[in-house]
């Protein structure tokens, strides 16, 4: 599992990757991107919403696979 200093790091480096601004590509897309990394960034920098995170994918992986 990822530390937060490792979750931090690696969002500074995909946040310079597909910003709007800097991104050589389709603007429409890294705005999108960007919007996504944020979101996932902002539920795994904290530990109460990262284990609400992991409890819902283990729910449904459980889910998938019981049948």
């Amino acid at each position: 599992m990822a530390t937060i200093e490792q979750i931090k790091q690696r969002y500074k480096v995909l946040i310079k990757t597909y910003h709007p601004d800097l991104y050589d590509g389709d603007k429409t897309y890294a705005n999108e991107k960007t919007k996504e990394i944020t979101q996932a960034y902002k539920i795994l920098v904290k530990p109460e919403t990262r284990n609400n995170y992991d409890i819902l994918l283990y729910d449904e992986y459980l889910e998938a696979n019981t049948n």
